[in-house]
């Protein structure tokens, strides 16, 4: 049994492992700017980490987080190594109050007095990296960024320092967040299977309704032309 626990533990470890993102890298030159958007999960763990590489002229280069509402999440002047960590703001209830707007809601279309919205699943946070000096040719550094949400983005060993957790307990509860996570993940998809079959059904549907207006055309001027060429045979014989 202790053994069968082990290779499970072992499994679930190098699967989560593998859930891991590749750092993003580019090129920033000097005077210029460089930004990209992050969809996250509301009230998730978000942990970025950043390296610029050092050249043989100096560049200051800049590190600005903005959330959905265009608020600075993490500013950082100057940076050369790091990482930042910050936590996305709650989804809230399907209810939008009375008189509020709220950014985590699509409003739709009221349906007689109730006002109903629906929750945003995903919220986007713009990441830029800029340097503010004057542009000079051939001046240029290599950025490298990882950004990472959920029970990865969490720092396990200070959990575990606070909560007095030994190394296995402090494993077991980095495997439970990520199951956690992985679950949500697979909910999404399936919503996303969900949305794509209703789709398809309405696009069947739609092209079951063109394929009998065809025929019924098609019967209609099959009709009209036989009537017609039964009119031209009458006279024909008249004549």
């Amino acid at each position: 049994m202790a053994l069968a626990f082990s290779y499970t533990f072992v499994a679930l470890g190098v699967f989560i492992s593998s859930l891991q993102v590749e750092a993003i890298q580019f090129y920033l030159r000097s005077g210029h700017k460089v930004c990209f958007t992050e969809d996250f999960e509301p009230g998730k763990n978000v942990r970025g980490e950043y390296v610029v590489m050092t050249g043989n002229r100096s560049m200051a280069v800049d590190l600005t987080v903005r959330d959905e509402k265009g608020e600075v999440a993490f500013l950082k002047r100057d940076i050369g190594h790091g990482s930042f960590t910050l936590k996305t703001r709650e989804a809230r209830s399907p209810k939008k109050p009375a008189g509020e707007h709220d950014y985590f809601y699509d409003e739709v279309e009221d349906q007689g007095d109730q006002d109903e919205t629906k929750p945003i699943n995903e919220l986007k946070y713009e990441l830029c990296v800029q340097h503010h000096g004057v542009e000079e040719e051939g001046v240029r550094r290599r950025v490298s960024l990882r950004v990472v949400q959920g029970a990865i983005a969490k720092d396990y060993n200070e959990i575990a320092k606070k909560d007095h957790l030994d190394e296995l307990a402090e494993q077991l509860l980095y495997i439970t967040d990520s199951l956690v996570d992985l679950e949500a993940a697979f909910q999404k998809l399936f919503l996303s299977e969900h949305d794509v079959r209703v789709a398809n059904e309405k696009i069947l549907s739609s092209m079951m309704y063109a394929s009998l207006g065809s025929v019924a055309a098609l019967v209609f001027f099959s009709a009209s032309y036989m009537r017609l060429f039964r009119k031209g045979l009458e006279k024909v014989k008249a004549l």
